[in-house]
Parts: structure tokens; sequence; C-alpha cells
């Protein structure tokens, strides 16, 4: 019984960001275990006779599942080093180890997504997509209104805007880390909910965007001529704009936790935005579905967070009574946890 209950502890020491990695894992896991013979005669491959056989070998045929498995196993082993070391800031390094690895599956899932889109639902909604676009805005798309503004230096601009959503969604966890672990843990939950559910809509509302299915007159450069030029891999990620809904949880999180950034956030967020129009990465609809749904997690998420906080509470005391005290060993593990 002991060890039932120290289990469940173990498990509620997890953050809530951490358990949305693993819950989309193994849905991910058991659609590949019940539904191989569905990606066996989608690819036409049948090397051998069981479709699960047939497909995990064309797995590790990919170098990135290696990729991802190296990086995952430096960082264990880093995690595992610091543990042993304890150097100064002991704890928040190693919480910022279990936050890279929670982006790492992030970005796995991402991989695995697209690959199963075109499994489970291949026709594009891009037709009707247009049509809510040219209802909403009087005959046209937002790109192509913005198609007389075309010009080199917004080009540049907008493509660098876009760009720096890259690194800004990782890099914000460094600007919440200077102010305490609870605003990462806040950030984390609001984005990587984002993430997720946006993930789980691509596959009902499969969207190529703008770039592929429109013939504008005025070519642009920049962002959009690297995704045209890149056909054999589009991806189906349009709805939501997780650029859009990521930007607005990003300037929301620095608004709350860290304010003197805002005058950065704030403008970055707002040609985040526009670029994805203006580089015709997005329909305005596809924008609109970003913002709602980033402000529903901005609202939602720091509830879960609570609720899981209380929890993990009610765990803790599971193994703690008059009769067990915490080790050492025991309190300093629950510290670095």
């Amino acid at each position: 019984m002991l060890q039932i209950k120290r289990l469940v502890q173990l498990a509620f020491r997890l953050e809530l960001f951490e358990v949305f990695g693993l819950v989309a894992s193994f849905a991910a896991t058991m659609i590949f275990l019940l539904s191989a013979h569905r990606l066996d005669d989608y690819y036409g491959i049948h090397a051998y006779a069981s479709p699960i056989v047939n497909e995990t070998v064309g797995v590790l045929e990919s170098p990135m599942p290696w990729v991802f498995l190296g990086v995952v196993s430096i960082l264990l082993g880093a995690y595992i080093r610091i543990r042993k070391q304890q150097p100064k800031n002991a704890p928040m390094r190693l919480y910022l180890i279990r936050v890279i690895i929670a982006f790492v599956v992030l970005m796995a899932i991402y991989k695995i997504t697209n690959f199963y889109i075109a499994v489970y639902n291949p026709f594009d909604r891009d037709a009707a997509i247009q049509h809510i676009d040219r209802v909403l805005f009087f005959g046209k798309l937002p790109s192509e209104w913005m198609e007389p503004w075309v010009s080199r230096p917004l080009t540049w601009l907008f493509s660098a805007a876009y760009l720096s959503w890259f690194v800004l969604s990782y890099g914000t966890v460094l600007v919440m880390a200077r102010r305490d672990r609870e605003a990462i843990r806040q950030y984390m939950s609001m984005a990587l909910s984002t993430f997720y559910i946006g993930y789980f809509t691509y596959f009902l509302v499969p969207v190529i965007g703008p770039v592929f299915t429109v013939p504008y007159a005025t070519p642009i450069g920049g962002v959009d001529a690297l995704f045209a030029n890149t056909q054999a891999l589009i991806s189906r990620d349009c709805f939501p704009s997780l650029h859009t809904g990521i930007a607005i949880v990003m300037m929301v999180s620095v608004w709350r936790h860290h304010r003197r950034f805002s005058w950065f956030y704030i403008p970055i967020t707002i040609l985040i935005i526009f670029s994805t129009i203006y580089l015709r990465v997005h329909y305005a609809l596809d924008v609109f579905a970003g913002t709602g749904l980033s402000i529903a997690m901005t609202q939602l998420s720091p509830q879960w967070v609570k609720g899981w906080a209380a929890l993990h509470d009610w765990a803790s005391g599971l193994a703690t009574s008059p009769k067990h005290q915490p080790t050492v060993k025991e309190r300093a593990f629950s510290e670095l946890a």
C-alpha cells in the first residue's frame, strides 16, 4: 500500500505541462498500435507480414526519431549529473531541463500529427475557409486586399517577425525564469495546452494555407518563397494559427509576470499576427481561431494549474504521517522535483 501511495505521489510531482505531453504521447502510441494497418495501406509498403512491424521499421529508418531520442538522452544525462553534483542553482537548472524535454516531446508530437493527418483526414478545408473569409471581408481574402502593399521592406519586416516566433516561444521561458518557477509553470501550461489543442484541431480541419491555394499576381519572396519552394513538405497545420495563439500567450505571460518586457512583446505580437496574413501563411479565420483558443487557455490554464497543485499537495500528504517523517534525502528530492 505504501508503494502505491509513493507512486501516486511521484505521479503528481509531474508538472501539468508534462502531463499534457504524456497524454499526447500515449494517444499517438495507441493510434500507431491500433491503426498500423491503415498506415500500411496508405503508404503502400508491405515488406513484413505484420503492419506494426512494417511501420516500426519505417519509423526507425527515418533519422528524426533518432535525433529526438539522442536529444532526450543527453538531457536526461545532464539531469542525472546535476542531481549528483548539486551545483549552484541546481533546482532551477533541473527544472529548465524538464521544460526543454517537454518542448522536445511537443516537437515530436507535431511531427507525428502531420504524419497522421493525411491518413485520417486527407480532405483539405481550404475552399471552405476561403469562402468564409471572402464573405467576411467583402469578396476578397485579407491577403488579397493587402497585395497592393507588397514591398521589399514590409516583406522582410514581416518575415523577421514571423521567424522571431520560433525563438521567442522558447526564449520566453528564460524571461519567466527571471521571475520564478511559478511564472515558468504558468507560461508552459498555457503554451502547451494551446499547442496540443491546436494539433488536435489540425485533424478536424486540415488546411494548407493561401500560399499554396490562391493564385496571387504579386510574388512576395521572404518566408512566402521559402514555403512555396518546399511543396513536398506541405503541412496541414493552418487552422488554428498557433503563431497567433502562442504569440498572445507569450504577451499575456509577460504582462502578468514580467511587465517590463511588455514594450517589446506587445508590438512583436501585433507584427507576428499581421505577418501570418501578409505572408499568405494563414487565412483570417485561422487567426480568429488561434486568438480564441489562446484567450481561452490564458483564462482556463491557470485554474488547471491551481487544481493540479492541490492534487500535488494531497498526494504529498499520503506518504506523510506521524509514523513517517521525510528523511533528508526525501526532502531534497521533493525540492528538486
